[in-house]
C-alpha cells in the first residue's frame, strides 16, 4: 500500500477539481446549444404558423352612395374653415347671418336651487359700481361677490 504525503493529497484534489470544472463547463456549453436550438426552432415555426387567416366580409366590396353629392355639415362654409385650407382667410361674406338664438331654461330648471342658497343670494345686497369704483365689467361682477376688507385703522 502506499501512503500519500501532503502533495500528492493535493494534487488528487486539484485534479477532482478541475474534472469538475471541466464537466461544468461542457454542460453550460451543451445546454447553450440546446437553448439556441430551440429559440431558432421556435423563430421558424412562429413565422410559418404566425400568418393570421381573416375570413371575407359578405355582401359587395363597395356600393354607390346613396347621395352623390355628399351630405352637408353642420360647419361646412365658415370662414375658419379656409384658414386651414388655404392657409389665409377668405374675403369678407356678402350675407351676414345672425346666430340661432340661445336656449333658454325652463322653469324647473330655475327651480331646481337648493332653498338655503337661494336665501342666502336674495339676503345678501349687490354694491353698484359707484361703491366699488369699478366700472361695469368682469372685474365689477368678480368684486361684488368678495365681502369688503375692513380698515386697518
Amino acid at each position: 500500500m502506499a501512503i500519500q504525503t501532503g502533495e500528492t493529497a493535493g494534487a488528487g484534489v486539484s485534479q477532482r477539481a478541475g474534472q469538475m470544472v471541466r464537466f461544468a463547463g461542457a454542460a453550460t456549453s451543451l445546454a447553450l446549444m440546446a437553448g439556441v436550438a430551440v429559440w431558432g426552432y421556435s423563430l421558424i415555426m412562429r413565422d410559418v404558423t404566425g400568418v393570421p387567416v381573416v375570413r371575407a366580409m359578405e355582401g359587395p366590396m363597395r356600393m354607390a352612395p346613396e347621395n352623390p353629392g355628399g351630405a352637408v355639415t353642420d360647419y361646412e362654409g365658415l370662414a375658419v374653415n379656409a384658414v386651414a385650407a388655404k392657409g389665409a382667410a377668405e374675403p369678407p361674406e356678402d350675407v351676414v347671418m345672425l346666430a340661432p338664438p340661445t336656449v333658454q331654461l325652463s322653469q324647473d330648471d330655475l327651480e331646481a336651487q337648493p332653498q338655503a342658497e337661494a336665501a342666502e343670494l336674495s339676503a345678501s345686497p349687490v354694491p353698484d359700481a359707484a361703491e366699488t369704483g369699478l366700472e361695469n365689467g368682469p372685474e365689477a361682477a368678480v368684486a361684488a361677490t368678495l365681502d369688503p376688507v375692513p380698515d386697518a385703522a
